[in-house]
């Protein structure tokens, strides 16, 4: 990562951004002199994605932007996850949401490429992280979801959609889902460039999700 803010309201209802800083663009830390008082909070990474705490599992929509509860940072602590199985495809069923067509290889005359996961162990609300990263190591895409509890099998699924446009490179791509520190999922896909004169679309998208909303603080 290149850059990550901390945003936040604090108790009087002020907005505030401040830069975090590393040592190793890994880990990212506040300034020890920095002294303030936090109601809610999320990060700004590199600029563009806006992701709440997976530490946290209350979120609340202020803004037109999703932050986590400060004074719930760690209520979710006993959320146990875990990923049962994975895949991408073509496309899924518009009623059961069912993936079709599954495969790994995908290239720029294929519409979109689909990811699928099966998230077991989902008996708290817990908050994961979603990424994608290019064949270059650089950060794509990030985003947060909250995958409510489930008290019957404790299993939800993860779907994300990214449409092929001519931002996408040819090599392995990876998609990634975290929760807290732990690699729930790595799976990477395989897109080609083809004669590309069949298309001219040039949009992109991943889903609708909070990173797209203009916080401006």
């Amino acid at each position: 990562m290149a850059s990550v803010k901390l945003a936040y309201i604090d108790n009087s209802g002020d907005k505030n951004t401040i830069d975090l800083i590393s040592e190793d663009s890994i880990h990212w830390e506040i300034k020890d002199e920095e002294k303030f008082d936090i109601s809610c909070y999320a990060f700004i990474v590199n600029e563009q994605f806006w992701v709440c705490d997976t530490n946290n599992s209350e979120v609340v929509k202020k803004n037109n932007g999703f932050f986590s509860i400060y004074s719930s940072l760690i209520s979710n602590s006993q959320a146990k996850l875990s990923k049962v199985n994975s895949l991408f495809c073509s496309d899924f069923k518009q009623d059961s949401l069912e993936p079709i067509n599954p495969k790994s290889v995908f290239n720029n005359l294929d519409d979109v490429i689909c990811f699928w996961s099966e998230i077991s162990g989902v008996t708290n609300d817990a908050l994961i992280i979603f990424q994608i990263i290019d064949p270059k190591g650089n950060l794509y895409f990030m985003d947060h979801e909250l995958l409510h509890e489930n008290n019957q099998n404790g299993i939800r699924n993860y779907y994300a959609v990214l449409k092929t446009s001519s931002k996408l490179i040819r090599g392995e791509w990876t998609f990634e889902i975290i929760y807290k520190k732990e690699m729930l999922n790595s799976k990477k896909v395989t897109y080609n460039i083809l004669n590309n004169s069949y298309k001219t679309n040039d949009t992109h998208y991943a889903k609708d999700t909070a990173f797209r909303v203009d916080i401006r603080m």
